[in-house]
């Protein structure tokens, strides 16, 4: 009977942890359909202001982004994405965690005064009642920014803690859309009051739809960059794949000693003056070996990836490398 138990207890827990692997593949997959149904995608013009504000982190990037507010109208904002990485030591074993955060920025005259007050008056937490403070010590609070303040030179500055998860990022993108104001300059106003003397069109006769047959699906790869330097070409990497580390080294004589001699975090592989291009494209069959390789054949130097700090088997998947039960 005992027997019975321990095979029970053991097929248990085989299915709780694919299920938990099931389930981490699912949110990886939704974060990638987020970033690209939004337009997500990494700039290297990013307001040098927000980013000194933010502080200099090697595991910061920025993109640029369009926001369609209830209202219609379009507006330019900045969206940025760090972590922070911190290590704990307990009876002798380390265990890394990662704290998330999410920022967005506007820049000067962008968006009007109202909604720059109300920002700031929603991540003041002076007035936050003793029960909601407990609360957010214990359990993470991904809906109130922990910052809001407007720079120096007029920028308005936004900052989450978060979790990497479809949903939370929805949230963010949601409540932008429908409280994000534009400033109303002289001239918007006068284009508005055009726009209402305007006749309305009429209505065109919707072209026929000619069915075709479907193109499957291909499977999505990772790309990154002629243009993309170190940074960016990690949190790309970082993105696609959490739980490993990618890092990149000078072919020199103290990597060959002490296997560490790494690029700064802004370091570029390519004259600006050049066109951008795709280098190259990994997928989760991808070895990591063979990734290692890639790297090192398109942006030069030493490649390593590892995770926990410890470079991973070479002969396996990055999928396999990166997945968290393994």
């Amino acid at each position: 009977m005992t027997g019975y138990i321990g095979c029970f207890g053991l097929v248990g827990i085989a299915v709780f942890i694919a299920l938990l692997f099931l389930r981490r593949k699912k949110i990886e997959g939704e974060m990638s359909e987020f970033y690209k149904e939004n337009s997500l995608y990494t700039t290297e013009n990013a307001p040098p202001n927000v980013r000194e504000s933010l502080g200099a982190s090697d595991n910061l990037y920025c993109c640029r982004a369009n926001l369609t507010l209830a209202t219609g109208a379009n507006i330019e904002f900045c969206w940025w994405e760090w972590y922070i990485k911190s290590t704990t030591v307990v009876n002798n074993a380390p265990t890394t965690s990662f704290d998330y955060r999410l920022a967005v920025s506007f820049a000067p005259g962008t968006v009007g005064d109202e909604f720059i007050q109300k920002a700031i008056r929603w991540a003041d937490k002076s007035g936050r009642e003793a029960s909601q403070k407990v609360k957010d010590f214990f359990v993470l609070n991904t809906e109130t920014p922990y910052r809001a303040e407007k720079l120096a030179d007029g920028s308005l500055l936004i900052c989450w803690q978060i979790l990497k998860r479809r949903d939370v990022y929805d949230a963010k993108i949601n409540w932008l859309r429908q409280n994000v104001a534009i400033k109303i300059t002289p001239e918007i106003a006068l284009l508005e009051e055009i726009h209402a003397l305007l006749p309305v069109a009429p209505k065109t006769v919707e072209p026929k739809i000619i069915e075709t047959t479907p193109v499957e699906p291909q499977i999505a790869g990772t790309v990154f960059y002629k243009h993309d330097n170190y940074a960016a070409i990690r949190v790309t990497f970082n993105s696609r794949w959490p739980n490993l580390q990618l890092e990149l080294h000078y072919n020199s004589g103290k990597f060959d000693k002490e296997g560490y001699d790494e690029l700064e975090s802004d370091a570029s592989f390519a004259d600006p003056g050049t066109p951008n291009a795709a280098v190259l494209t990994l997928t989760d069959e991808t070895w990591a070996g063979e990734a290692e390789k890639l790297f090192e054949q398109s942006f030069g130097g030493r490649a390593r990836i590892l995770r926990d700090g410890v470079s991973v088997e070479r002969h396996e998947s990055l999928a396999y490398c990166n997945n968290p039960f393994r």
